[in-house]
């Protein structure tokens, strides 16, 4: 009956939403991101801050997305593989550095209500979820 009353796609969501980043590509990444932007309101004094950080996270995914198959893995040779997971990590590293950068900057003109529906929808990967969290620990003051 959820499926009927709100569609496939939004139950799939609901119940079995991905994590950040993990298997997205650029575009699901891009909509994933403008989804949350709409359920954060992000408003026009934020949005510039908001690009950059859809940017950066979308550079994430995209790098995630980009590493050797399975099998092209197995025909390497062990050597083959840790240069494999070098360049992996490494690129990694440093697309997940200019999120952290991008995601400081939208912080800064975020409120704190924003900031705190972003960590729950980056932690769980869940736009519809509006359970409260359990208790975190105290938060860096800014």
């Amino acid at each position: 009956r959820m499926v009927e009353t709100l569609g496939k796609e939004t139950v799939d969501k609901i119940v079995a939403p991905k994590l950040p980043n993990v298997g997205m590509s650029a575009e699901e990444s891009h909509d994933f991101m403008a989804e949350v932007a709409d359920i954060l309101n992000v408003d026009a004094k934020q949005k510039s801050a908001w690009d950059s950080l859809t940017q950066a996270y979308t550079t994430l995914a995209t790098q995630r997305m980009d590493r050797p198959a399975r099998a092209e893995v197995r025909e390497m040779n062990s050597m083959e593989r840790l240069q494999a997971r070098n360049a992996f990590m490494q690129a990694h590293a440093k697309a997940f550095d200019g999120y952290v950068k991008a995601r400081e900057q939208f912080e800064k003109v975020a409120t704190a209500e924003q900031i705190q529906r972003l960590d729950e929808i980056m932690t769980t990967g869940g736009l519809y979820f509006d359970h409260p969290r359990g208790p975190r620990g105290p938060r860096t003051p800014r």
